[in-house]
């Protein structure tokens, strides 16, 4: 069985509805957490296995409460995947059958992407093979949130979000990374499937920089052995985008690192 933790926004009743809409219930068992006084009466969706609602939280508090929703009545079996969509994406046709197909081995971790339209293919950070064994650095540069696809037993190994990351929190990127970093650890392996690919406009990558390193420096201090990736991906940055200054980036890292010892 498949699960898809989906949570919704006030500002998002629209999108959220053709996102559920394009998951197919029939196939997959659809945990909807929705957020904001608008909805708090709403039925968004029939067939929907979980519905919770919150007045507020940010996006890792609201993922949170589905996580421990699930949990607590034991809805996740061993064998089972569970999954992830925002509430601006969409699936495409037949991508339960996708996400099987992906699991027909022994697979416990596969990571897969998305596009920022119908039309549109980010192929550098989402290449058109399959990788069947990822390196962390790969780890790094492909996950999103709607990327994640694992078995339930890993699923239940890994936990919680971090609730100083993510949209609302104090780096306001980067939950789903360190969440499956964490998973990464566990299972040991990670592979990438090209065919699951969601349709998700992701926004500028200027406008995500000071979020990135801070969350890149963010992991540095849960784990040392994530600092050269960290200091290549300062290096990378610099020559890329020559107009961030080094005092820039400095200050977004210590904001990571400061987080980061701000356990939440």
């Amino acid at each position: 069985m498949i699960h898809c933790l989906i949570t919704i926004g006030s500002n998002r009743i629209f999108e959220g509805r053709n996102m559920l809409r394009s998951v197919v219930p029939e196939h997959v068992k659809v945990h909807l957490l929705l957020r904001g006084n608008e909805l708090r009466e709403s039925a968004i969706l029939e067939n929907v296995e979980t519905q919770l609602w919150v007045e507020s939280a940010s996006l890792s508090e609201a993922r949170n409460i589905l996580i421990d929703e699930l949990r607590r009545k034991d809805l996740v079996k061993l064998n089972d995947i569970v999954c992830f969509a925002d509430d601006d994406g969409s699936w495409q046709e037949n991508f339960h059958q996708r996400i099987y197909s992906a699991f027909s081995k022994d697979e416990k971790l596969v990571l897969g992407g998305y596009f920022p339209s119908e039309f549109e293919r980010d192929t550098i950070r989402f290449p058109e093979v399959n990788h069947p064994s990822l390196s962390m650095d790969q780890v790094l540069k492909m996950t999103s949130s709607l990327g994640i696809y694992m078995r339930g037993d890993l699923f239940l190994k890994v936990g919680y979000f971090n609730e100083n990351l993510g949209l609302g929190g104090e780096i306001p990127v980067g939950e789903d990374t360190e969440f499956c970093v964490r998973a990464f650890r566990i299972s040991r392996n990670a592979s990438y499937d090209h065919n699951l690919m969601q349709i998700h406009n992701y926004g500028s990558h200027e406008s995500r920089i000071d979020a990135s390193v801070s969350l890149i420096w963010f992991l540095v201090s849960r784990d040392l052995r994530i600092l050269p990736l960290a200091l290549r991906r300062m290096i990378g940055i610099m020559h890329e985008s020559p107009r961030v200054s080094l005092a820039r980036l400095i200050k977004s890292a210590w904001k990571g690192i400061s987080a980061a010892v701000r356990k939440k």
